[in-house]
């Protein structure tokens, strides 16, 4: 933390000098001097002092109290302290600096050590203010997220609830007349639904964990990796494969343009990339076709890029990719709960690594990313953790999923 910023505003130059360089020894940054009350509005509003040192007695039309209401009334200025250091000690002056300004006041000729407590004691009372209101503001702000995650779970999870109700109903009452076509197609639609409940209870508890994880780096053997997490999205993406709207199978190729197959990387949220990125890919491909994962890099970095062909996402949607809870327009009829985006933003900003991505409507998207491989995580631990969720940062272009519904783009 810096030096507290103080702006003088006194009319006798004597007394101004002196006060400038009392604070100064105390390790004060002196921000202006400023002779009239007018001035000082100005100064204090351009410059946004931490603490305010003013005689009552100025020149110009504005005394200092008359100038200390006007700062309490600006947004600007009014959470900004104000200590009166003032000749005038008649209980009249004096209550009326204390009726616009809370923080005290010293008497000429003052003792120099009076003020620096008086100084000192103001700014620790300042501090602790903000240090509530900042708590307050994340207290408000956690409550809003919560309410908005129960929203969505009531919203995400009726439709599946009705549907697994309704199955069984049909099965219970006339499970005996449906051909066995039909009662199969019943439990399909149950087990459908559960994997539909259960997934978005784990987008929302990954989107809590992740604010909290450490990226902790291991080796591993990257291609072997990828193959058996292709394996497995390509497997699991016929639990999607149902109307509305009619889908067709994808096919994951996989590309490897390293050197080096051993690299260190976090495994749990590699896997989240990863897997949302390929999940992402095949659910925006309703027509089919085939995905290409590229995995490439030197030494101390892989870049890993997922393209496909297939819906594209917005270009007014790119500025909020991985804000909670949003879905690009063009999505349809494709279920999702708009977390993924943050879930794997998370992800990437643990390991210290980037998310690019190019896309055009109807032509296909490809997402890059590059991560830092690094022997015990050196740098990239840290890195990423300084770097995580930070709350609206410059947008960075990215788009995906979490798990393997694919939740990405919406």
């Amino acid at each position: 933390m810096g030096a507290a910023r103080i702006l003088i505003v006194e009319d006798q130059f004597l007394i101004a000098t002196r006060l400038r360089k009392e604070l100064q020894v105390w390790g004060y940054e002196v921000i202006g001097y400023e002779t009239s009350g007018t001035a000082a509005i100005e100064r204090a509003v351009m410059d946004l002092p931490d603490l305010i040192l003013m005689d009552i007695v100025l020149e110009g039309p504005l005394d200092g109290t008359e100038t200390a209401r006007r700062l309490k009334q600006l947004p600007e200025t009014r959470g900004i302290p104000i200590v009166f250091v003032t000749g005038h000690s008649d209980d009249e002056t004096l209550e009326r600096a204390l009726e616009v300004s809370a923080s005290g006041y010293v008497v000429k000729p003052y003792k120099a050590q009076e003020l620096r407590a008086l100084v000192e004691t103001t700014l620790q009372k300042q501090r602790q203010q903000v240090a509530v209101e900042n708590a307050l503001v994340r207290a408000e702000a956690r409550s809003e997220v919560q309410a908005r995650y129960l929203n969505l779970l009531s919203r995400e999870c009726r439709e599946p609830l009705t549907a697994i109700l309704t199955a069984t109903q049909m099965l219970q009452h006339h499970g005996d007349l449906l051909t066995g076509e039909r009662r199969q197609r019943h439990f399909e639609r149950i087990e459908s639904a559960i994997y539909q409940i259960n997934q978005t209870l784990d987008d929302v508890l990954d989107l809590n964990r992740g604010r909290r994880i450490d990226c902790t780096p291991v080796a591993l053997d990257l291609v072997a990796f990828c193959r058996h997490l292709t394996d497995e999205v390509q497997a699991r993406q016929l639990l999607e494969m149902q109307p509305p709207p009619p889908r067709k199978p994808c096919t994951i190729r996989m590309v490897y343009g390293r050197a080096d197959t051993i690299v260190f990387l976090d495994v749990t949220l590699l896997r989240q990339i990863l897997t949302n990125l390929l999940s992402n890919a095949i659910k925006y491909c309703p027509g089919g076709g085939e995905i290409v994962l590229e995995v490439k890099g030197d030494l101390d970095t892989v870049v890993l890029s997922v393209a496909d062909r297939g819906i594209g996402i917005p270009a007014d949607y790119l500025p909020r990719l991985y804000r909670p809870f949003q879905r690009a327009k063009n999505v349809g009829q494709i279920v999702g709960t708009g977390l993924g985006l943050s879930i794997v933003k998370q992800a990437v900003d643990r390991h210290g690594g980037t998310i690019e991505i190019d896309s055009v409507m109807d032509g296909g998207t490809t997402c890059v990313v590059t991560l830092p491989s690094l022997p015990d995580g050196a740098g990239a631990g840290a890195g990423g953790n300084d770097r995580a969720i930070a709350a609206d940062r410059e947008p960075t272009r990215m788009a995906s999923g979490m798990g393997f519904s694919g939740l990405g783009r919406g």
